[in-house]
C-alpha cells in the first residue's frame, strides 16, 4: 500500500474517520492483536499510544471493542499534558528536515521536548 500514494491516501483517511488503527488482516505476523490511537496537541499528531495482545488473549476484531475507549482517554490525557503550558504544535514547511514536531509560543517556533 505504501507504494500507491492513493491508496495510501484513502487508508489514512479511513482511520482517521475510524479514530483508530489495528493492524489488519492482511499483516504477516497474525498472532499478535493491535490497536493505535493519535496523540494529539492542537489537532496535531505528536505520536500514537498501541496496545498489542497475543491473540490467545483477544482476537483482533474484539481489541478495539475492549480497549478504545480506556486507550482514547489516556491519549486525550496525554495530548492535554502536553499542551498544559500554551504551547501550541506547528507544521513546518518541510516536515522532513525538521528533527521532531515544532511548537510556537510567544511568537517564537522551538522543538516540542521533554520537561525532564
Amino acid at each position: 500500500v505504501a507504494h500507491d500514494a492513493a491508496q495510501t491516501a484513502d487508508l489514512l483517511d479511513a482511520i482517521r474517520r475510524q479514530g483508530f488503527a489495528t493492524r489488519g488482516d492482511s499483516f504477516a505476523f497474525v498472532r499478535a492483536s493491535t490497536i493505535a490511537v493519535a496523540i494529539t496537541v492542537a489537532g496535531q499528531s505528536v505520536a500514537a499510544l498501541n496496545i498489542v495482545c497475543s491473540t490467545r488473549v483477544i482476537s483482533p476484531s474484539g481489541i478495539a471493542q475492549r480497549y478504545l475507549a480506556p486507550l482514547q482517554n489516556t491519549a486525550r490525557q496525554i495530548g492535554a499534558a502536553l499542551s498544559w503550558d500554551g504551547y501550541v504544535v506547528t507544521r513546518r514547511p518541510d516536515a522532513r528536515s525538521s528533527a521532531g514536531p515544532a511548537v510556537e509560543r510567544a511568537g517564537r517556533t522551538m522543538q516540542l521536548e521533554s520537561r525532564r
